[in-house]
């Protein structure tokens, strides 16, 4: 049951460690031609390496020996080379609709708009709903859930839902601003509070510095490959967008915002008398925050130079450093 929930991750050939070890050579060849065959059925999908969502041959043995590996720990039998060799695989593209071209100035243009929607809904009053009053957090919650409209906005218009994806680690920092604000016009901030506000910046800004968004410079050439992926199981049109909606822009959104709330408490919180210090569970808390970040950082480091080696080029798994313990040292992380 893992080996076919996992089948996509092994086809974009990532590799997994989530099968069972003991899994024979031979019961991924078995998926592997089922992924074949309904590639044939549907017209959709890829099997073996791909470029931009499309696939030009046959996958070779270095791939499946990188996919087998990833998932069982072993290296292909000679009845995985066999398959590689001598069963014929359909010429088939994920999509012939992979997201409109968006340029710099529209990406950068989308995030100002979300930025200036969420500003004026907070200050003005008539505009704040009445179930929302005046808390700081529920305040927060509808800023964001309104400039996650915006940008999808732009998305929709752009044909592109990749325009998104700088949203996770933006928001937080707008988030944690706002709530910071309003404190400091009833009180000073404490030290937990600026610890806070801290954390989630040096989180935010180290993913947007280690991992830089190509929108910014470069702008978009495609979507993402996953929602290239949705794209063509709804088969694009208003399904496709309403999934966009709901899926890939609103749920993140609530996501991100059930992690801050926590901090918004805490920065939000009226402090009397002022404490200048922080509690040994606080000081605990931070530095175990602090640590995670490190960590992060370290297999996003790990993980950019392996795609630049040899190993990476020939349909290897990077199992070096801390992916050398964890398939996911990020998710470990959170």
């Amino acid at each position: 049951q893992n080996l076919h929930i996992n089948i996509p991750y092994i086809m974009a050939g990532e590799g997994t460690r989530s099968c069972n070890e003991a899994t024979p050579p031979a019961a991924v060849v078995t998926a592997l031609r089922a992924h074949a065959d309904a590639a044939r059925r549907l017209g959709e999908g890829t099997v073996g390496p791909s470029v931009g969502g499309r696939r030009a041959g046959p996958p070779g043995d270095a791939w499946l020996r990188g996919a087998v590996r990833g998932c069982c720990c072993a290296e292909p039998s000679a009845l995985l080379r066999q398959f590689a060799t001598q069963t014929s695989m359909p010429s088939v593209t994920l999509s012939s609709k992979t997201g409109g071209h968006v340029s710099p100035v529209m990406c950068v243009a989308a995030y100002f708009a979300a930025l200036q929607s969420a500003v004026l809904v907070t200050t003005t009053p008539r505009l704040i709903p009445a179930a929302v009053g005046s808390d700081a957090i529920w305040q927060g919650l509808y800023a964001d859930v309104c400039a996650t409209v915006v940008v999808f906005a732009f998305s929709y218009v752009l044909d592109n839902t990749s325009v998104y994806d700088p949203f996770w680690p933006i928001a937080p920092c707008a988030l944690t601003a706002f709530w910071a604000r309003g404190a400091m016009s009833a009180s000073v901030l404490g030290a937990s509070q600026w610890w806070a506000v801290a954390l989630v910046w040096l989180w935010a800004l180290r993913l947007l510095i280690g991992v830089p968004w190509r929108g910014w410079t470069q702008g978009l050439e495609e979507e993402d490959w996953r929602y290239v992926e949705i794209r063509s199981r709804t088969g694009g049109g208003l399904r496709y967008w309403a999934a966009s909606l709901l899926s890939l822009h609103l749920t993140p959104t609530l996501l991100v915002f059930a992690t801050l709330r926590p901090f918004g408490m805490v920065i939000t919180a009226i402090q009397k008398p002022l404490v200048a210090t922080l509690t040994r569970a606080e000081a605990f808390a931070a530095l175990l925050c602090v640590v995670a970040i490190v960590v992060e950082g370290v297999a996003d480091e790990q993980l950019r130079r392996f795609r630049q080696s040899d190993a990476y080029r020939g349909g290897g798994c990077c199992e070096r450093g801390l992916w050398r313990f964890s398939r996911h040292p990020k998710c470990v992380r959170s």
